[in-house]
């Protein structure tokens, strides 16, 4: 898992979460110099973020519209990451425009990507349970990309059209697909991504689609890989690894 969590924290979309400064649930006692903000909203407790002019990186929980408006007249942030919001226009993100990192968790209310065209400059996007959004046309805007999520959450698939709009961003390194799964059921779109390094996708693709994937991306890392290796399968590589959860498991209580 910290391999895992290493790749996010170098593609962009995860940190080292020791690091962060101290949880606020207030702003009174805040610094309004203060660059780096970690904060969570009870009622109208956001009123003021406006003030902090200097603001670069934001860890933000509990957003509804009235804070995104408002977060959005600090032209200053550059790395912006949301956990819980009940916003249902992202739009007011066009007017960041130092914003190269975002990270929204759980955009459960947005029916669609189209707000992406506003932030071309985007360098790292993550998404998860965006459920209510099909169709990923508007990630061609993204050029700029390097690292990528878009992602179910632990307990709700992700269900899209196709992976084809991700078929020109020739400059994405790590692409982030947990629990995401594509009408096509095809991977043949991400074969023209020759500056791909890191894949992390669940098992919800065809492996020949895998093996394909692989044959075009010689230089790809993908954990599924080497299990097809070891195991011929996706599928026989789950159970022998839930078999051998419930050795270590069975071993302990014994």
């Amino acid at each position: 898992m910290e391999f895992l969590n290493q790749d996010r924290i170098d593609a962009g979309v995860s940190f080292d979460w020791s690091s962060l400064p101290a949880h606020q649930t207030s702003l009174a006692d805040v610094p309004t110099d203060t660059t780096e903000l970690r904060f969570r909203r009870d009622g109208s407790s956001h009123r003021g973020i406006h003030r902090f002019s200097r603001l670069r990186r934001a860890w933000l929980y509990s957003v509804n519209q009235a804070f995104l408006e408002e977060l959005a007249d600090i032209p200053t942030i550059e790395h912006l990451f949301i956990d819980g919001t009940t916003v249902t226009d992202l739009t007011p993100l066009h007017r960041l425009r130092q914003l190269r990192h975002l990270v929204i968790n759980g955009g459960t209310k947005i029916l669609s990507l189209d707000w992406l065209t506003g932030v071309p400059q985007l360098e790292a996007l993550a998404i998860e349970n965006f459920k209510r959004v099909f169709h990923l046309d508007p990630i061609v805007s993204l050029t700029s990309l390097r690292a990528l999520g878009i992602e179910g959450s632990m307990w709700t698939r992700m269900r899209v059209a196709t992976l084809a709009p991700l078929s020109g961003l020739d400059s994405l390194r790590f692409l982030f697909l947990t629990n995401l799964t594509a009408s096509d059921h095809s991977l043949h779109h991400l074969h023209s991504l020759t500056a791909l390094e890191v894949l992390q996708i669940g098992a919800l693709f065809p492996d020949e689609e895998l093996q394909r994937l692989r044959h075009a991306l010689p230089r790809l890392r993908c954990s599924w890989f080497e299990m097809i290796d070891r195991h011929g399968s996706t599928r026989e590589g789950i159970r022998a690894a839930v078999r051998e959860h419930a050795d270590l498991r069975d071993n302990h209580e014994a």
